[in-house]
């Protein structure tokens, strides 16, 4: 969907994503013509002469990378989910005709018994993870004092620098390190060492870096700005190399085996959750930070799914996928 809708974001020039990828204007007809669980009538090959091959069924989503461009994911009364090219939706006339209407209500008995009553607000009710959590609200720790901030004419010329206060990942012989841009390297006159630019690459200037283990060392300026383009997205964000995955932590509210099940009548669901587990993070950088399951599963799901065999977990709840 996002693909096919414009943002505020000035790079794509106000049109959409997979106009500017493809350089072709996007085709929103499979998108905006059916809506989702809409009825509708497909071709059901599976059907011979005499029966019609148009039967009833139900529409899900576009078919992507599958068929033409119409292409409708849609199911069928016994649970089936086909893709067909040749869909079209009821009719105003079809929805009131007194043997279309028996005809759906058919359709759902038989997919209901299909796929079995569905869950409602009370079968959920069980559930922890259900529902939004309401949290106390808090106060900002100021003690009632507003924090002092001075003005840009008293300040020094480091104070509101781009680049002194900045975390940059840095080349240190053969590995990667994480530094503290701290200020810039002067000589005796107080002027900064070099040639400052508006373009980042031909900024010559000096700037004195404070590693992760403690040691001061030099640092052209254009070098930093290389190395923070290269560690950003587009929108200015960090990120950072994964290199392994190095430990693992269970807390008290952690759901167990025993109750990774929620039953509900005749049915029963496996409980969806990752809450009370984190997994130690070993960066590239050498460094290491615990970080949410929740968050590892999206970006890192291959290697988290290979760690949790290599440590005997996927039996638990969180990583039995």
């Amino acid at each position: 969907m996002r693909s096919n809708i414009a943002h505020s974001s000035c790079g794509i020039a106000g049109q959409v994503p997979k106009t500017m990828v493809n350089g072709e204007t996007a085709n929103i007809s499979s998108i905006a013509e059916f809506k989702w669980y809409k009825w509708v009538m497909f071709r059901d090959t599976s059907i011979s002469f005499p029966d019609s091959k148009m039967v009833l069924g139900r529409n899900l989503s576009p078919a992507l990378d599958i068929g033409p461009a119409m292409t409708r994911k849609v199911i069928k009364r016994n649970g089936e989910i086909v893709f067909r090219s040749t869909v079209r939706l009821l009719t105003p006339d079809k929805m009131g005709n007194p043997v279309r209407v028996k005809e759906r209500e058919e359709f759902t008995e038989t997919l209901n018994a299909a796929l079995g009553e569905p869950l409602t607000e009370a079968d959920l009710s069980s559930d922890p993870d259900y529902g939004t959590p309401e949290l106390d609200s808090y106060k900002d720790e100021t003690d009632g004092k507003v924090p002092f901030v001075p003005d840009i004419d008293g300040a020094d010329a480091d104070t509101y620098d781009q680049y002194v206060g900045a975390y940059v990942e840095l080349p240190t012989g053969d590995k990667m390190q994480s530094g503290k841009v701290v200020s810039w390297k002067r000589g005796a006159d107080g002027n900064s060492k070099g040639v400052a630019s508006t373009n980042p690459i031909l900024d010559s200037r000096t700037c004195e870096v404070e590693l992760s283990d403690g040691e001061v060392t030099e640092y052209s300026a254009n070098i930093i700005a290389k190395n923070m383009f290269a560690q950003c997205n587009i929108e200015g964000n960090q990120f950072l190399l994964m290199s392994a995955l190095v430990d693992h932590k269970k807390e008290g509210h952690a759901v167990e085996v025993a109750d990774s099940f929620v039953h509900c009548g005749s049915t029963c669901h496996q409980q969806i959750t990752t809450k009370g587990w984190q997994l130690c993070v070993e960066w590239k950088d050498d460094s290491t930070t615990w970080e949410r399951l929740a968050d590892l599963k999206k970006l890192y799901p291959i290697e988290v799914a290979e760690y949790a065999v290599a440590q005997g977990l996927n039996k638990e709840p969180p990583f039995a996928w």
